[in-house]
């Protein structure tokens, strides 16, 4: 979709079927070493080539269902506020206590981290000195991923 578009609506509400907001198919995004392999496909076959358009059609198609798959599976989450006990005020306050309430909203996460592990990790956390509440959201948490305990492993381990 046009950057444009994105920037002015509420993401909840964008209708990712409305083909008026799409961007035309020579700006999809196909990353760096794809756009540099069709750039030299295109020199060879030239840009109207229908293999060529074909192309950045299935890739177009792909990233909408890949938007579709995403907003299924957050149905739940009305708002992205949702997410704001990551803020590092929340964060190091320990706002909230537990993350049971994120696991029922997201119950995905349960295939992939443990309650337990994260509860203790999130517990952990909130005790390194090096932290505070005042600190920007990238500071707080590069600072959290990088803290370690008293035997060396790191608290939050990725």
């Amino acid at each position: 979709m046009k950057v444009s578009f994105i920037r002015q609506a509420d993401p909840w509400l964008i209708d990712i079927n409305d083909q008026e907001h799409y961007v035309p198919l020579n700006h999809v995004y196909v990353g760096p070493c794809a756009t540099d392999t069709m750039q030299t496909i295109k020199d060879d076959l030239g840009v109207d080539h229908p293999g060529i358009q074909l192309f950045f059609t299935h890739c177009r198609n792909f990233q909408i269902e890949a938007v579709k798959q995403i907003l299924s599976r957050f149905n739940d989450c009305d708002k992205p506020d949702f997410l704001s006990f990551l803020t590092p005020v929340s964060a190091y306050a320990l706002s909230p206590v537990s993350l049971l309430q994120v696991y029922r909203q997201l119950p995905q996460l349960k295939d992939v981290a443990d309650l337990q592990e994260a509860d203790n990790e999130w517990q952990q956390h909130a005790l390194c000195p090096n932290l505070n509440g005042e600190m920007s959201f990238l500071e707080y948490w590069t600072v959290a991923f990088k803290e370690k305990n008293q035997v060396g492993e790191k608290i939050i381990p990725i």
